[in-house]
C-alpha cells in the first residue's frame, strides 16, 4: 500500500511540475521572483464531490468535467500571437497527457477532451478514483457532465430586420457556429454557406448513449460531419431548424420568400447530441457537457480562420436558477470554455428554457457570460406557457433577452420548411442579430453587442408572473444606434438656435426659436427614441426643463402648443445633462423614458457648486435615479458613450486644466474618471459627438468651443492632440450644443 501510494505521489508530483509551467507560462522568471515564496494555490471546487462519489458508488461510474489550474487568460484567436497561443496549447496537452497516464493504472476512461484548448478533460471516474483526483494539486475543480436536451414546442417583421439589410448589414464577413442536432449543408435556404463541420457525441453501450457522428464515432471532422442526425429519431430536425433561423436565405428561392435573420453570414455546423434509450423504450436526443465543451473548443480553434460572431445553443437541462453564482458552479469548464470566447469577442447565445418557470431559467443559459434568451410570440406577448423567466436575488431580471419563439417558420432537413415553437427558436434570432450587428461593427465586444441589443429594444414585462422586465431584440434600432450618426454642431444665442447640418464655416441650415428670459441653458437628446436630436433648454433660475417632442426642429418653436413638455429636476444653477442612462437588465431600473415604446434620453443635472450628478430616467421631476459623484466645484457636467456600449455617462470638464474625466459607468456611488486626457487650451466650453460617424467604440469625441472668437475645435478621439477638424461658427459668447438633427 505504502508502495502504491508513493508511486502515485511521485507520478502527482511529477504532474505538479507540469502544471507550473502551465500556471507560471507568460510571466517572466527572474533571480528574485525564483527566490520568491511559492503563491498559495486557492482551494479547488470540490462542491459536487459526495454526489458524484455516490453516483459512482451506486451505478459503478460517474461522468465528471475535470478542470486544471491555469494562471492568466487562455490565449486564443486573433487577440495573441500564433507562438504564445501554440507555447500555452503545448504545455496544456503535455499536462493533459501526463494526466491521462498517471490515471491509466485506474478504473476511469476518457470520455472527452484530449484535444479541448480549454484546460479541462471528461472522464468516468469509480468513487475511489474520484477520492484520489479531489487530493490532485494540478486540478481547480470536479464536476458532473450534464445532459441538456433541445428546447423546442413541438418575427422578421417585429425585430425590424428589413431595414437593418436594407441599410446594408446582413452578417456579411461574419460567420454563426450552430451547436446543435446538425444541420442539412445542402438546403437551398443556406445557398452553399455552411462552411466548416464538426460532431462530438457520446458512445457509452453500457448506458445505453449512441453517438450520432456521422461516422459513429465519438467525433468527425470535415465536410459531412456536422449533417443532422437520423429523421428516424425525434429532433433530429432541430438544428436545420434553428440554423435558418439565424442565417436562412430565401428571398430569392421560389416559393419561400422568407428568410432568416443574418442572410449573408456563413454557417459552423456542429452536432453535438447522444442518442439516449433503446428501440423498445424510444430514442431520445441529450448532449452531454462534454460533447458541448468539445464543440465550443473546436469553435475557438477555427476562430483565427473565421470571423465567428456568435455560438448557439438551444438547449437546457431543465434544471432552474435564478443565482449566477450557483450556476456558475455547475460546471466551471463550460463556464471557463464561455468566458474563453466572450474574451476573444464571441457570444454564446443559450436559450432560456421551456419549464414555464416564474422563478429562473435553465441551465446553461443560467450562466452569467452568456446571453440567454427567451420568447414572444408576433404580438410581444412573453410565451409564459414555456418560456422561463424570473428575477435574481439581486434585481436582475431573466432572461438576458426576448425574441420571437411562437410558431416560428423556418427550414427542416430533406429540403423542406416548417413551424416550431420554443426558446430554442428565439435564440438563433439573437444569434443572427449579433452577427448583423458584428457585420457593421466587425471589432465589436460581446458586452457592446448585448448592451445596444438591451438598450434599443422593446421592453416587455413578465406582468402575469413575476414583474420581470427583459428587453425583445429590436434590430433596425440596434444597428443605427451600433454605430452612431454623424454629429454636426450649432448655436445657441438669445433664445434661439442655430443648428448647422455640416462641420464647416457657413450660414445656420435651421433657425429655431425656443425659449424665454436670460437665464437658459442649452440641452440637446433624442426624447423620442427616433434616432433624430431635439431641442430643449434648461432654465437655471427656476431648475425647469422644456423639452420639444416635435417630429421636426422647425416645430419646436416654444409657442406652439404640443411641441413641447416641461418638468422640474434640481436646484437653481445646476447645468443639464442629457443621455440613455439605463442599462436594461435590472428589475428596480427599467423606468428608462419611453415615447410609443422606443427607449429615448433621459436628462439630469450637473451642480457645479460641489460636482454632484443627478440622473433622471423619465420625464418628470422628483429624486433622481442615480446620484453619482465625478468633479470638483467649477467643472463642467458633459455626456457620451464614451465606450461604445449603447449607454451614456457622465464626465466632467475641467476649465482651468482643460482636462477631461470620463466615467465608463452609471451607479449611485462616488467615481473617478476612468478616461483622462487634456485637450485645447484653458477656459473653453467643452462638445461631445461622432463627428466621423466611425464604426468604432473611439467613434465618439470631443471638442472645444472657444467663446472669444466663435471657433470650433473638434477631435475624433478621446486622446489629447490636435483638433482634427477646425473651424468658424457663430459669434462670440454663444453656446455649443451638438446633434444628429435630421
Amino acid at each position: 500500500m505504502s508502495r502504491l501510494f508513493s508511486k502515485r505521489l511521485g507520478h502527482w508530483a511529477l504532474l505538479a511540475i507540469i502544471c507550473s509551467l502551465v500556471v507560471n507560462l507568460g510571466q517572466p522568471v527572474s533571480r528574485s521572483a525564483a527566490a520568491a515564496p511559492a503563491a498559495v494555490l486557492p482551494a479547488p471546487d470540490l462542491s459536487q464531490l459526495p454526489a458524484l462519489i455516490a453516483e459512482a458508488q451506486q451505478n459503478g461510474s460517474a461522468r465528471v468535467i475535470v478542470s486544471f489550474r491555469l494562471s492568466g487568460p487562455l490565449k486564443l484567436g486573433k487577440q495573441a500571437s500564433k507562438t504564445e497561443i501554440r507555447a500555452q496549447q503545448t504545455l496544456i496537452q503535455q499536462t493533459r497527457a501526463a494526466f491521462v497516464q498517471v490515471l491509466s493504472g485506474h478504473h476511469v476512461k476518457v470520455k472527452a477532451g484530449q484535444d479541448w484548448v480549454f484546460p479541462a478533460i471528461a472522464l468516468s471516474a469509480d468513487s475511489a478514483t474520484l477520492q484520489q483526483l479531489a487530493q490532485s494539486p494540478l486540478i481547480s475543480g470536479i464536476s458532473a457532465d450534464h445532459l441538456s436536451k433541445i428546447t423546442d414546442q413541438g418575427g422578421d417583421s417585429l425585430l425590424g430586420t428589413p431595414a437593418t439589410w436594407n441599410a446594408g448589414f446582413s452578417g456579411q464577413g461574419q460567420t454563426v457556429a450552430i451547436l446543435d442536432t446538425g444541420v442539412q449543408s445542402s438546403h437551398p435556404f443556406f445557398g452553399n454557406r455552411v462552411v466548416a463541420e464538426a460532431c462530438y457525441s457520446t458512445n457509452d453501450p453500457t448506458q445505453n448513449y449512441s453517438s450520432l457522428c456521422p461516422n459513429g464515432q465519438p467525433s468527425q471532422g470535415g465536410s459531412g460531419a456536422g449533417e443532422p442526425c437520423p429523421a428516424t429519431i425525434y429532433g433530429c430536425e432541430h438544428g436545420t431548424h434553428v440554423a435558418g433561423i439565424a442565417a436562412g436565405n430565401g428571398l430569392n428561392l421560389s416559393g419561400v420568400n422568407y428568410a432568416g435573420v443574418a442572410i449573408n453570414a456563413n454557417i459552423m455546423a456542429v452536432q453535438i447530441f447522444t442518442r439516449v434509450g433503446t428501440a423498445q423504450a424510444g430514442y431520445g436526443l441529450s448532449a452531454f457537457d462534454s460533447d458541448i465543451i468539445s464543440g465550443l473548443s473546436w469553435v475557438a480553434t477555427q476562430s483565427s480562420s473565421f470571423n465567428i460572431a456568435a455560438v448557439n445553443l438551444s438547449l437546457g437541462n431543465g434544471v432552474i436558477y435564478n443565482n449566477s453564482t450557483s450556476c456558475d458552479q455547475v460546471d466551471p469548464s463550460l463556464k471557463n470554455a464561455i468566458d474563453s470566447l466572450r474574451t476573444i469577442n464571441i457570444a454564446t447565445v443559450i436559450a432560456a428554457g421551456n419549464d414555464g418557470s416564474s422563478t429562473g431559467i435553465s441551465y446553461p443559459g443560467c450562466i452569467s457570460s452568456a446571453i440567454s434568451v427567451g420568447a414572444v410570440d408576433n404580438q410581444d406577448n412573453i410565451q409564459t406557457s414555456f418560456s422561463n423567466s424570473g428575477v435574481s436575488a439581486t434585481g436582475v431580471s431573466l432572461p438576458s433577452l426576448l425574441a420571437p419563439g411562437a410558431g416560428v417558420y423556418s427550414s427542416l432537413p430533406g429540403n423542406t420548411y416548417g413551424v416550431l415553437s420554443g426558446t430554442s427558436m428565439a435564440t438563433p434570432y439573437v444569434t443572427g442579430a449579433i452577427a448583423v450587428l458584428k457585420s457593421e461593427k466587425p471589432g465589436a465586444t460581446v458586452d457592446q453587442m448585448l448592451g445596444i441589443l438591451k438598450n434599443t429594444g422593446r421592453l416587455l414585462a413578465d406582468t402575469t408572473r413575476n414583474q420581470s422586465v427583459s428587453a425583445r431584440v429590436q434590430l433596425d434600432a440596434a444597428a443605427a444606434a451600433f454605430v452612431p450618426r454623424s454629429k454636426t454642431i450649432g448655436v445657441f444665442r438669445n433664445n434661439v438656435f442655430y443648428l448647422r447640418n455640416s462641420n464647416t464655416t457657413g450660414i445656420g441650415d435651421e433657425t429655431v426659436p425656443f425659449g424665454f428670459g436670460s437665464a437658459n441653458y442649452p440641452v440637446v437628446g433624442d426624447w423620442t427614441g427616433s434616432g433624430i436630436d431635439r431641442i430643449g433648454i434648461y432654465d437655471q433660475s427656476k431648475a425647469l426643463f422644456v423639452i420639444c417632442t416635435a417630429a421636426n426642429s422647425v416645430d419646436c418653436a416654444y409657442t406652439k402648443a404640443g411641441s413641447y413638455f416641461q418638468f422640474s429636476l434640481g436646484l437653481p444653477g445646476d447645468q443639464p445633462l442629457a443621455g440613455r442612462w439605463v442599462v436594461r437588465d435590472s428589475y428596480a431600473n427599467n423606468a428608462a423614458p419611453m415615447i410609443s415604446g422606443t427607449p429615448s434620453d433621459g436628462v439630469g443635472v450637473f451642480r457645479p457648486s460641489n460636482g454632484l450628478i443627478y440622473l433622471k430616467n423619465s420625464f418628470t421631476g422628483g429624486n433622481a435615479d442615480y446620484t453619482m459623484v465625478l468633479g470638483i466645484p467649477g467643472d463642467i457636467g458633459i455626456v457620451g458613450d464614451w465606450n461604445g456600449d449603447g449607454t451614456s455617462t457622465p464626465g466632467v470638464y475641467r476649465p482651468p486644466s482643460s482636462v477631461y474625466y470620463l466615467a465608463n459607468s452609471v451607479c449611485n456611488c462616488s467615481v473617478a474618471g476612468d478616461i483622462q486626457f487634456s485637450y485645447g487650451l484653458p477656459y473653453n466650453s467643452p462638445i461631445v459627438g461622432n463627428w466621423v460617424g466611425s464604426p468604432t467604440s473611439q467613434g465618439i469625441g470631443v471638442g472645444l468651443y472657444r467663446p472669444a472668437d466663435g471657433y470650433f475645435y473638434l477631435r475624433n478621439t478621446l486622446t489629447s492632440g490636435f483638433a482634427d477638424t477646425a473651424f468658424y461658427y457663430g459669434l462670440p459668447a454663444d453656446m455649443p450644443v451638438s446633434g444628429h438633427w435630421r
